[in-house]
């Protein structure tokens, strides 16, 4: 399959690293090999451990799947609140509040050199934010990187990193996004939705209404 372009971008070596794209832009995978030659690779080489977030176990699976492949899997290490595999792995794909109970205990003395925390736009939740935000506060000797495709005003949160860690944040932005996101207010059932969306896609793709019994 043909793939598009992708934007260039410079970060400045050792800044932190905030992140606005959409996953379905394949925004992972590329973190991914972009922070195995920047951060992953620097942070083992100086005696530390890199460390990758998110917020549920599903995606958490994904990345450890990714990371081994990217990798190898006695590189790799995966922790949940329910399951630990290698944990003690140079880099460790985990669930946000690991690293964040993690950071509470250890604050800037952990081993952690670089830190992803994705789906960063969970600072914001009532009930789960402290875990995206703890690290920022007590990690101040980890390189950042933050990845979201729906981050707000970032400005205090940036310059509140900048003066905590010492490290300039660099910024990658895009907007593209290859499934467009439609909304609409709908009064009809969930299971008429699909149908509809369905019948819309069948006409689409082969001129066919598509029939339901």
């Amino acid at each position: 399959r043909g793939r598009a372009a992708q934007p260039q971008h410079r970060v400045q070596p050792a800044a932190s690293v905030r992140v606005s794209h959409s996953a379905a832009a394949g925004r992972r995978p590329a973190l991914g090999r972009a922070a195995n030659r920047v951060a992953y690779r620097p942070a083992i080489n100086a005696g530390r451990r890199a460390v990758w977030t998110a917020p549920i176990k599903a995606l958490v699976a994904e990345k450890f799947f990714d990371m081994v492949d990217l990798l190898g899997a006695e590189q790799v290490g995966l922790a949940t609140g329910d399951a630990a595999i290698n944990a003690d792995a140079p880099v460790l794909v985990c669930t946000a509040e690991i690293l964040a109970n993690h950071a509470l205990a250890v604050g800037a003395d952990s081993e952690f050199g670089f830190a992803c925390l994705d789906e960063f736009h969970y600072y914001a939740e009532a009930d789960r934010g402290w875990a995206w935000q703890v690290p920022l506060l007590e990690l101040t000797g980890c390189q950042m990187l933050l990845a979201s495709a729906t981050l707000g005003d970032m400005t205090a949160i940036t310059a509140d990193l900048e003066q905590r860690s010492g490290r300039a944040v660099s910024e990658v932005t895009s907007v593209h996004r290859p499934t467009p996101l439609y909304h609409q207010w709908r009064l009809c059932s969930v299971a008429d939705s699909v149908q509809e969306a369905v019948r819309e896609f069948q006409v689409i793709a082969t001129g066919a209404p598509a029939e339901f019994g």
